[in-house]
């Protein structure tokens, strides 16, 4: 069970929305223009809202699939944990086009989305107001996912269950993600 939620969430994440929606805006490759990124935010300054309200929804509805496909294979939650941290890996790391792909802020909503919907108001908020501050979107994303661990155990008094290590996991290699994109553009 284990090995076929994360070969599901996987291939489920993989999918290169942005790339696919890109193209039927007649741009060949997404990663070719503005932040050679295969996000919803890129999609955005290349393409335009309407593309990039519809990757937002295809890379939100791929985490909430990965997480639904793994809920139906089995009850057990710890397999949702699996397929959703194998979804977000599937959206960075792409097989399908060359593990070249983004930074899987859309893929993580749409897992806690199914996982614990009450986290997302406190992580958008905190992004919104960052970006208020700042106009930084890689600088927005680290500060408002980066509180989703202690959220998940201060804010709703969840405990130093799976919730946060899931979090904390997922937390991190976004975080990085945008770190990395941070520090190359300094330079």
């Amino acid at each position: 069970m284990f090995l076929a939620v994360v070969i599901i969430g996987y291939l489920l994440g993989a999918v290169p929305s942005a790339l696919i929606i890109g193209r039927g805006y007649g741009i060949p490759d997404i990663r070719d223009f503005g932040s050679h990124n295969m996000g919803t935010m890129n999609v955005y300054r290349t393409a335009g809202g309407r593309a990039a309200l519809l990757t937002l929804a295809a890379d939100v509805g791929k985490g909430l699939m990965a997480c639904l496909v793994a809920r139906w294979l089995s009850a057990e939650a710890v397999y949702v944990y699996w397929a959703a941290g194998a979804a977000v890996l599937g959206h960075m790391f792409p097989i399908y086009v060359g593990f070249r792909g983004g930074k899987s802020i859309a893929v993580y909503s749409g897992t806690i989305l199914f996982i614990e919907p009450g986290l997302l108001f406190p992580i958008f908020v905190s992004w919104l107001l960052c970006y208020f501050l700042t106009r930084k979107t890689s600088l927005s994303s680290i500060i408002g996912f980066g509180l989703l661990p202690p959220a998940a155990v201060f804010a709703l008094g969840m405990g130093w269950g799976a919730l946060f290590y899931f979090t904390l996991g997922a937390g991190i290699l976004i975080i990085g993600k945008h770190t990395a994109v941070l520090m190359t553009r300094t330079k």
